[in-house]
């Protein structure tokens, strides 16, 4: 959660920027940037945004599975047999073309 030493005011930023980043960096929490005593930005240290964004997308892929588990259950599943036979006709239909481009 946002700690109330951790809410700054944007101009308070901009005049002091390095030692707002330096403390961002060194105890890696949450930064925000307040403008008229309303929230306009959130900083993250890298190490934290990398963190959130890989827990991020992990929820969507359990999201996902949760979703292809549920129609699988119901009956509307393909096997993978079914899948590579389709891909491998559709690519059949689009002729075997080289990816090169020529010069």
């Amino acid at each position: 959660m946002l700690d109330p030493a951790d809410v700054h005011p944007l101009t308070d930023f901009q005049r002091n920027s390095k030692a707002h980043l330096s403390r961002l960096h060194k105890h890696k929490r949450v930064t925000a940037l307040t403008v008229n005593g309303r929230t306009a930005a959130i900083l993250l240290d890298p190490t934290a945004y990398n963190r959130l964004a890989t827990l991020a997308q992990e929820a969507e892929d359990i999201a996902a599975l949760r979703v292809a588990f549920a129609e699988l259950k119901a009956g509307r599943g393909r096997s993978l047999e079914e899948v590579v036979r389709d891909v491998r006709k559709r690519r059949a239909g689009r002729g075997r073309t080289s990816d090169r481009r020529s010069a």
